[in-house]
């Protein structure tokens, strides 16, 4: 009983595998089906998809394989990588440029193919394209608002009247009260040379009252120079009490960015005591690449972010663009003016940068006004690094492909320069599909090896067996 038990369990199992086994075979079945229905065009099961090229009369024939281009045979036969049969088509060159082999790929789809392949059409127009470049950038100081107060005369630093880093100064704000020895000099000479005059006015020799005129202008210019102010010389002209100490006085309104003195320091003339700036105005420096600085030009407006600020958005002006390039980065530095009346912006804060260039503009109307620009789907084209392909509908289910010139990228559509007219209808989905079927048709995988590229001087792999070592199936 236990035997009989073990046999009939036995062939349970032998017949659950059985059907498992039928199950995958009849898969296999319907997947080899389909499979030949895909490859129907090259193999002239499905007349509807096939590649217009006509066979002429003393035209050589030779045979590929679909899925690798690279076996060619003299003979029919399989291809020794996968064992599918080799497709027919004349032979790389023949009667290329004759009449009954055109000299560009054509490529015609029943309705069916065109659904299941996702084709879709669209229209070449004119559109108004705006570019916007991504970059960043970084804030700085405005050259031309800082300002180097110096010392005038060397003297020692008695008092400060600005002690820190960053304080905001008016202009003629005193900041630094200094004793210089040499300014008691040239006053004592003003006052000498005052008093000479006021002796000599009567004189009857012109020579002795010029000559005390000009000594007077000269001890007056001295002290001009030296940065004491025309109301310190009418006081001391009237007072005769000369000043022991200079007040020095801020050049310009801003903050004090830089303090490089100390009280009780002596110091000599040009040194610099303290570095001012305007912070009204500053310069955002921002780094644009080599591919697109043709688009930046004087006067642009520039958006800029900054992470201090979320949702606030600062403005500014192209005002410079550098005339050479960042050897290392290969960027151009673009300098833009931004206002900062609130004086958020600080000095080397990172920004983020957004420039918005209309395309299709000619230099002196590049912001003012928008011309369109003839424009495609960015996915309607072929990119195979030495060429720009697309598909164009010449007919309904009959498409042609096109090498065209192409120009900048912007909101996903690509400029059209060359090849391309308005209102034609090109492939905008689907175009990669087209082109693979091109490159699987007779003779036109030795042309264009499709939208992946192929090697250039790749030897064609010659069948010299008919009959593969193992098959594999597609």
């Amino acid at each position: 009983m236990d035997r009989e038990r073990k046999i009939k369990m036995h062939h349970r199992k032998l017949m659950a595998l059985l059907t498992v086994l039928a199950v995958f075979a009849g898969l296999a079945l319907l997947d080899g089906l389909a499979s030949l229905d895909m490859y129907a065009p090259n193999m002239g099961i499905d007349a509807d998809s096939r590649l217009l090229w006509a066979e002429s009369e003393g035209v050589e024939y030779e045979y590929f394989c679909a899925m690798h281009p690279q076996v060619v045979s003299d003979e029919p036969g399989k291809c020794p990588i996968c064992g599918m049969p080799l497709s027919k088509r004349p032979k790389v060159g023949a009667m290329a440029g004759e009449e009954g082999l055109p000299e560009v790929p054509m490529v015609q789809l029943s309705p069916r193919q065109i659904r299941l392949a996702g084709v879709k059409v669209e229209p070449a127009t004119y559109r108004h394209l705006v570019k916007t470049i991504y970059t960043v950038g970084n804030m700085t100081y405005d050259e031309r608002l800082l300002a180097y107060v110096t010392a005038w005369v060397a003297g020692r630093v008695d008092k400060l009247f600005v002690d820190f880093t960053g304080v905001e100064v008016k202009k003629d704000e005193p900041l630094v009260w200094i004793y210089s020895p040499d300014l008691v000099s040239a006053q004592r000479e003003y006052l000498l040379a005052l008093e000479t005059q006021e002796k000599m006015r009567n004189s009857s020799l012109d020579e002795i009252v010029k000559s005390a005129d000009y000594m007077l202008d000269a001890t007056r210019d001295r002290l001009l120079l030296w940065g004491i102010t025309e109301k310190q010389i009418e006081e001391l002209s009237e007072t005769g009490e000369v000043q022991e100490h200079m007040t020095i006085y801020a050049p310009m309104a801003g903050t004090v960015i830089k303090k490089d003195i100390l009280e009780g320091q002596y110091v000599e003339e040009g040194t610099k005591m303290y570095t001012i700036a305007d912070l009204t105005e500053l310069w955002m420096m921002a780094d644009v690449y080599e591919y697109e600085m043709s688009l930046i030009k004087l006067g642009q407006k520039v958006d800029i972010t900054t992470a201090a600020f979320p949702g606030r958005t600062f403005t500014g002006t192209v005002a410079f663009i550098d005339p050479f390039l960042n050897e290392i980065t290969r960027s151009l530095k673009v300098r833009v003016d931004v206002p900062n009346p609130e004086l958020k912006l600080k000095p080397a804060m990172f920004v983020n940068v957004t420039i918005k260039i209309p395309l299709g503009n000619s230099d002196e109307e590049l912001i003012k006004k928008p011309t369109g620009v003839l424009a495609i789907p960015r996915s309607a084209v072929l990119d195979t690094g030495r060429r720009k392909l697309i598909y164009v509908e010449i007919e309904e289910g009959l498409f042609e492909a096109r090498e065209i010139e192409t120009g900048f990228t912007a909101e996903g559509y690509v400029e059209v320069l060359e090849g391309l007219k308005q209102g034609e209808m090109v492939v905008a989905a689907g175009s990669f599909l087209l082109d693979a079927e091109s490159q699987l048709g007779p003779g036109v995988g030795a042309q264009y090896f499709g939208a992946t590229g192929g090697p250039e001087g790749e030897e064609e792999t010659h069948v010299k067996e008919k009959a593969p070592s193992k098959t594999h199936r597609h």
